[in-house]
């Protein structure tokens, strides 16, 4: 969110739709912070 301004339910939507598409979202914890990552395509 802090890196496109997005709305927190704006970037879940676009995470959801991309793991329909087949890609596989990684999900790493910083502290109190959880940050995502694209891993892979299927």
């Amino acid at each position: 969110m802090k890196a496109t301004g997005w709305l927190p339910h704006t970037t879940r939507a676009a995470m959801t739709g991309l793991k329909k598409k087949g890609h596989t979202i990684e999900r790493d914890k910083r502290g109190e912070v959880s940050c995502y990552r694209i891993t892979k395509s299927a």
